[in-house]
């Protein structure tokens, strides 16, 4: 008898500040560096505040994402440095009971350090709420 090999996952890793984050590499449609004169960078949520966790470092490496999920597709703000990774079984942690945050799906631990493990659908749908909302008129516009 064979054995099978190991089931993993391919992930792209992010950071947010000093937190590294972790979500299914194939919901994810390019990743382009940008600049601050981007104008299409300029409507885009940073993964931190859709999250509400610390923002990182501006001079930070960032990075544009687009993401698509369940016909959503969406971009946000990452930091650097990006990877592309494989998680399997053994490098998932467990979530804890009554640990409850909904873009939360759990953990995993790679080369010493924790990743959190994103929920992409939610993801998706923060950061197009986040670009709808944004480009809403303004009330002094509407009444020009």
């Amino acid at each position: 008898m064979t054995q099978a090999a190991p089931t993993t996952i391919p992930m792209l890793v992010f950071r947010a500040g000093e937190l590294q984050l972790g979500i299914v590499a194939a919901a994810v449609v390019r990743v382009s560096t940008i600049s601050e004169l981007d104008p299409e960078a300029t409507d885009c949520a940073h993964v931190a505040t859709l999250l509400k966790l610390p923002s990182g470092d501006a001079q930070a490496d960032r990075r544009m994402m687009v993401i698509t999920c369940a016909g959503r597709t969406a971009r946000l703000i990452v930091e650097g440095p990006i990877r592309l990774t494989r998680i399997g079984a053994p490098d998932l942690l467990p979530l804890g009971r009554g640990l409850r945050l909904p873009a939360l799906v759990g953990f995993a631990q790679q080369h010493d350090q924790l990743v959190l493990l994103l929920h992409i659908a939610l993801l998706a749908q923060l950061a197009e709420h986040h670009e709808a909302v944004k480009n809403l008129p303004r009330l002094a516009e509407l009444h020009q």
